[in-house]
């Protein structure tokens, strides 16, 4: 198989990083993640939407391919979870973090356009994660399966 048939398959080999590279990684994509989130979910008809789209399917991509060293083994759905959702919004920081973030959004000019909840905001970014989570432990995904994810979140 050539470079270009490898490149094109749907699902490509794991990327093996040290625990300590791969909570670095996360922890450098949950703010982007999670923004990106709350932008779809409070201003569902922008005209951005398939960019933040397209940036979360590469962002998803590039985390579910983790594999800790030297084992090769998928982090446990924990790892995801308490870096990409409790550490920033858990142990009652979460609508606070929300609005701090939707505040930050609508100076950097992206103002919410649905009238949504706080507390429905953080569930909905609970789920979101706990699902992900639960799916980057067990399996990589390719692009179309997480466009399908995001369309069921």
């Amino acid at each position: 198989m050539d470079l270009h048939d490898l490149v094109a398959s749907d699902v490509l080999p794991e990327m093996a990083y040290t625990q300590k590279k791969a909570e670095r990684i996360l922890t450098a994509l949950e703010k982007p993640i999670n923004d990106h989130l709350l932008r779809l979910w409070t201003m569902p008809g922008s005209v951005d939407r398939e960019l933040w789209i397209r940036d979360l399917v590469n962002w998803i991509d590039e985390i579910a391919e983790i594999v800790l060293r030297p084992t090769n083994t998928r982090p446990p759905h924990i790892f995801y979870y308490k870096l990409l959702f409790f550490e920033p919004f858990g142990g009652g920081a979460g609508i606070p973090n929300i609005l701090r973030r939707l505040r930050r959004l609508h100076r950097q000019g992206f103002p919410v356009q649905i009238n949504v909840a706080p507390d429905a905001l953080l569930n909905r970014l609970q789920s979101f994660h706990r699902d992900l989570s639960g799916l980057c432990a067990s399996t990589s995904m390719g692009e179309h399966q997480i466009r399908r994810f995001l369309n069921e979140h």
